[in-house]
């Protein structure tokens, strides 16, 4: 008899699979609500950052929250931005994770009738892959998801990611409802996030398109070859690099060689309409050496006032 509450340690002679069985198991529980505290800050991606999990001692996913704005969580060598309605996500018994307060609620809902085993937790993962594979794209939310990848590590998943929403309803600024802030973790080789006027680091940037262009940062701990992609592009980017002015597809990936440290101008993700606009700009000032504010957006330097890039380097005009 195994009792609730206490650990036990197996031992065997034979490699395999260890089932129990549990007869009669009482699959009762209540509704639980995670209240949520606000705490002031001058900066709105740093305020009313609460920790909370699922108080359950079976799988909960994601959709069935009492709650809308994003979720992060520890993946175990890293920190994952998850949305309700955007992500296929489960939480595993007792998850914990960071929450920030809305300014539209102040509790995160857990209904009982949301619980699920391992296996029927996986089923619903899947169905909503497959229904979100489906469906159309929604042009008033258009999703960018960017990953980053080492092309020559063993396994092709993703290190980082970070996304984009295209959204103008939304404000350029940092809302708590919508918007996720970039956690960092030293374990990571590399990793990615995008930037506001502000300096705000997104997980993820729900805004309006503006003028199609989002400045995209990279902390980079490892120096080396890695492989920005896009296997999520509602709307097509590109990735424009500020220092040679080459503007590449992410449609297929597009490598990006990197040195340890933090870059937070060098690359844009730009939209057609922006591509566009850079090259007609220079076109213009086809003579003149290219230039770029402090944002990512190309300028001419001959009429522009201000700090620009040039050549990588900060010319104050």
């Amino acid at each position: 008899m195994l009792h609730a509450g206490r650990g036990y340690i197996f031992q065997g002679t034979n490699t395999g699979v260890l089932k129990m069985t549990v007869k009669n198991p009482k699959w009762t529980a209540s509704d639980k609500d995670a209240q949520l505290e606000s705490y002031p800050s001058s900066n709105a991606s740093d305020a009313s950052w609460n920790f909370i999990g699922n108080p359950y001692t079976s799988y909960y996913n994601i959709d069935q929250l009492a709650y809308d704005a994003p979720i992060t969580v520890w993946t175990g060598n890293g920190y994952e931005a998850y949305r309700p309605g955007d992500d296929d996500y489960a939480f595993a018994p007792y998850t914990a994770f960071f929450v920030q307060t809305p300014d539209d609620s102040n509790s995160v809902g857990f209904k009982a009738e949301g619980r699920e085993t391992k296996n029927e937790s996986e089923e619903t993962v899947r169905k909503a892959k497959a229904r979100r594979a489906r469906a159309k794209i929604n042009t008033e939310r258009m999703l960018i998801n960017l990953t980053i990848s080492d092309p020559a590590a063993a396994e092709e998943e993703y290190i980082d990611k970070t996304r984009i929403v295209f959204n103008d309803k939304k404000s350029l600024n940092y809302e708590t409802n919508c918007d996720a802030a970039k956690f960092f973790s030293a374990e990571r080789s590399i990793e990615i996030y995008t930037l506001d006027h502000e300096g705000n680091k997104y997980s993820i940037n729900e805004r309006p398109l503006s003028d199609g262009q989002v400045v995209l940062g990279i902390s980079c701990n490892k120096s080396g070859t890695y492989v920005l992609s896009a296997p999520r592009m509602d709307k097509t980017v590109y990735l424009l690099d500020t220092e040679s002015g080459d503007t590449s597809s992410l449609s297929d990936g597009c490598e990006i060689s990197v040195n340890e440290g933090e870059f937070t101008s060098r690359y844009v993700i730009v939209t057609e309409e922006a591509v566009t606009a850079i090259t007609e700009m220079a076109a213009d000032d086809a003579d003149a050496e290219p230039a770029y504010d402090l944002s990512g957006r190309r300028v001419k330097a001959s009429t522009y006032h201000g700090v620009t890039i040039q050549k990588g380097h900060k010319v104050l005009k």
